[in-house]
């Protein structure tokens, strides 16, 4: 019997500490990256030198992962002629984001207005980690020709090669019968990649082999709110296809009609914002124009859209640019200023707790005809007030807990730091016991520990007792 309570105390001992490890391999995600932020350049080409940057990240005013950064630069003109400088903020954000909000651009104390850009839809920007080892997160940010996708933009600007809103689209919409139980259907296609190009939209799953033959396919199933229920469409563009080109069951049925480009898209938009003001109706047209151009002019035959065909507007990444113009007299020095608020990452790649990670490309910075003499500070917010790690040397102020470095040259290195609430990661025990996600077991998994030790002491007790009673 004792055996038994033993090893029954055992298993709950065993079982207590692997749903630990449990809940802390599975606590949350590594790494949540927010998207790097980037230092000044020229649009085009320049004859300024940078005779000095100070860089600030300032984390005292809001919450840990919140950083207010103003990059102050002392340029120079160094010709006889007056200059006309285009400068370049590039950037890496989403519609949804209040970035933009925050941003201020000054020169010599006085603001300046700016163009906002949205030069190209950042693809690529799948959550990658871990950031700070310079993975292809910043890789591919580095990569960023922000100068070609600047040309490119301004010569589409007023231009579209390949699409025009008075172009005839031919829609064809497929009805399947709804059924008491979920079933399959799978609608077949064949065009001709010279002359047509296909976009589909309501369904889950493709297959194709990229010339012009593929399998649409979804799953049917009764829905109560017909409102809710998806058409299955295709959108054909440059010439028609008739049906000898598809192959669906002989339950389904299609019906195909042409319909001007411009009415499906104000269509579209109209969907995506029946709820929303349509204040910006008309960069939402835009941007489903130029998508569609850009369709159109690559090498794909066949897209699938998305449910929300305006979801990559508000929520996907974007490649921007703000864009300002500054006036340099003959051999004259101007002080320009950007101050924006950026969100740092959440890293716990190596700790228990997450830290406030932030990347800072300064690789744009090479565009200047010169750069000299840098100096880096940052001060950290009072819950993570260590500089845990950094890509670059930075020295703590022993007076105000501040971190600063000097260069008198543009570091090779792009900076990456990340503050934290220790001087040091966690090891061992302490690594373990100091994830804030084990409190959420440590009391329930202390009251059945309780419960199992109160448990064994009775039973132990009156097994005792009942031996001496035997014996008497």
């Amino acid at each position: 019997m004792k055996g038994r309570i033993v090893n029954g105390l055992l298993l709950g001992i065993i079982m207590v500490m692997f749903s630990l490890r449990l809940t802390y391999a599975n606590a949350g995600p590594i790494i949540a990256e927010e998207d790097p932020v980037f230092t000044m350049m020229p649009a085009g080409t320049t004859e300024i030198v940078v005779e000095e940057e100070l860089l600030v990240f300032d984390f005292r005013k809001d919450d840990p992962y919140s950083v207010d950064i103003q990059a102050v630069y002392t340029m120079k003109n160094g010709t006889d002629t007056t200059v006309n400088q285009k400068m370049m903020f590039p950037l890496i954000t989403i519609p949804a984001s209040n970035f933009l909000n925050s941003v201020s651009i000054s020169v010599d104390g006085k603001p300046v207005g700016f163009e906002a850009m949205r030069l190209q839809d950042y693809t690529e920007s799948q959550r990658i980690s871990p950031l700070h080892n310079y993975d292809d997160y910043i890789t591919r940010a580095n990569m960023l020709d922000m100068n070609e996708l600047l040309t490119t933009w301004n010569k589409s600007d007023n231009e579209l090669n390949y699409f025009n809103l008075d172009d005839e689209i031919q829609l064809i919409t497929f009805n399947a019968p709804r059924q008491n139980e979920r079933y399959e259907i799978s609608i077949d296609y064949q065009i001709n990649p010279a002359i047509s190009k296909l976009m589909a939209s309501g369904f889950t799953f493709h297959s194709r082999d990229n010339k012009g033959t593929g399998s649409f396919g979804k799953w049917i199933q009764n829905i109560e709110n017909e409102e809710n229920i998806q058409k299955i469409e295709f959108y054909v563009l440059g010439e028609p296809i008739d049906e000898e080109q598809l192959k669906f069951p002989a339950s389904v049925t299609m019906n195909s009609k042409t319909i001007k480009a411009g009415k499906l898209i104000d269509h579209w938009v109209e969907e995506r914002i029946h709820n929303e003001p349509a204040k910006n109706e008309e960069e939402y047209v835009d941007y489903l124009v130029r998508k569609i151009d850009n369709f159109i002019a690559s090498d794909e035959v066949v897209a699938q859209l998305n449910d929300d065909i305006l979801e990559p507007y508000f929520y996907h990444s974007y490649v921007g640019a703000l864009i300002y113009d500054v006036n340099f007299a003959p051999e004259s020095v101007r002080e320009i200023t950007v101050e924006y608020t950026a969100r740092a990452s959440r890293d716990r790649t190596d700790t228990s707790r997450y830290g406030a990670l932030v990347a800072y490309l300064l690789n744009p910075a090479r565009e200047w005809k010169d750069f000299k003499d840098l100096t880096i500070h940052i001060y950290p917010h009072h819950e993570q007030p260590y500089l845990l790690e950094s890509s670059l040397a930075l020295e703590e102020n022993q007076h105000d807990g501040s971190y600063t470095a000097y260069y008198e040259t543009l570091p090779e290195e792009n900076l990456v730091f990340r503050m934290y609430h220790r001087d040091k990661a966690e090891t061992g025990l302490l690594k373990t016991f100091s994830n804030p996600y084990i409190l959420l077991l440590i009391i329930p998994v202390g009251l059945v520990l309780a419960v199992l030790g109160v448990v064994t002491l009775v039973v132990v007790l009156a097994l005792k007792k009942n031996h001496m009673n035997l014996k008497e």
